[in-house]
Order: structure tokens, then sequence, then C-alpha cells
């Protein structure tokens, strides 16, 4: 039951009824480790650190399933959410300022939902997440920004790879979930 252990002493097999696991599994245990370190790293051993490592750890799980399935859950915003206005409320001074980021960005996202379809619902309410970590416009421009950049940066490597066509479709979750991290540690 240890990650990234389990999964090399268990050969990448369930303990209980041996069926495979994905190495995707694997590639995630170790990536959120690695994250969790650079955490520590840069906020010492403390609340805000441990609330931090819970945003990036779920936000890490958003980007990762909307990757591999294109989908981003409710639930999973929901944890996201609960774990971002603890944030805010704790360490942060108050959730009330970046309300208005949170709406901007989310209304930024439904516009592109809507007239465009380029974004999914599921995006809307990310970015609408995404917004709240911001502690100011400028917080809000580099977390907007970010996202962005980073997806025309891998659509024009997987365009010139041949993996992708201008007619194929990109998660878009992958990029605000990397936004999210590199704010909160690079910050």
């Amino acid at each position: 039951m240890v990650p990234v252990f389990s999964y090399i002493f268990l050969r990448g097999s369930c303990s209980s009824c041996g069926e495979k696991i994905g190495r995707e599994n694997f590639y995630i245990e170790v990536l959120t480790s690695l994250l969790a370190l650079l955490v520590f790293i840069r906020y010492k051993i403390s609340l805000e650190a441990l609330i931090i490592i819970f945003i990036v750890i779920v936000a890490s799980f958003i980007g990762a399933l909307d990757y591999k399935t294109g989908y981003i859950y409710n639930l999973d915003l929901f944890i996201l959410l609960f774990f971002v206005i603890i944030y805010k409320i704790f360490i942060s001074g108050g959730v009330l300022a970046s309300i208005k980021f949170s709406l901007a960005m989310g209304l930024i996202f439904f516009l592109l939902y809507y007239f465009t379809g380029m974004m999914g619902l599921g995006d809307v309410y990310y970015a609408f997440i995404m917004g709240l970590v911001a502690n100011n416009l400028f917080d809000a421009f580099l977390l907007f920004r970010d996202s962005f950049i980073i997806a025309g940066i891998v659509s024009l490597i997987l365009l010139l790879l041949k993996k992708k066509t201008l007619k194929d479709s990109i998660s878009f979750g992958p990029f605000m979930t990397t936004a999210i991290i590199i704010f909160f540690i690079c910050r």
C-alpha cells in the first residue's frame, strides 16, 4: 500500500487479484511524489505545504484523467475546490478577493466553450477554480497565460511529430494543471 514501491515490489500487479496495473498509474505516482517533494523543499514542513500538496495531487489526477479520457469529473473538481478554499481561508487570507478572478476566468472559458466549442464544460469549471487560486490580477494573468502557452507548445510539438493533426482535439485540463503546479512551486 506504499505508492511507487508497491508497484515495483508487486511487479505492476494487484496484490489481491494479481491483475496487471497500467504503467501510467506508476508514472502518476512517481510524478506526484516528486511534486510533493518539490513543495516540501519550497515551503518546508508546514500546514501551507500540506494543503498545497493536496491541491497539486488532486490537480495532477484531474489533468492525467482528462488527458486519458477527455473528461473532467465534477467530484474531482469539488475536491480540488475544497482544498483551494481551505488554502485561501487559512493561508492566503480569504476567498473574497479571488472571486472576481475566478468569475472572470470562468467567463472567458465559458465564452470559448459556448461560441467555439473548443473547450468542454469541465474546462470551464476547472478554469473557475484556477482563477480562485489567484491572489491578484497578475497571478490570474500568469495562470491563464501559462496554460495557453504550454498548450500551444505541446500542440506544436505534437503537430510536428505528426502525432496529431489540426482536426484532432487535445484535452486542455493537463495544461491548466501544469499552470497551477508552476504557480505553486515556482511563484
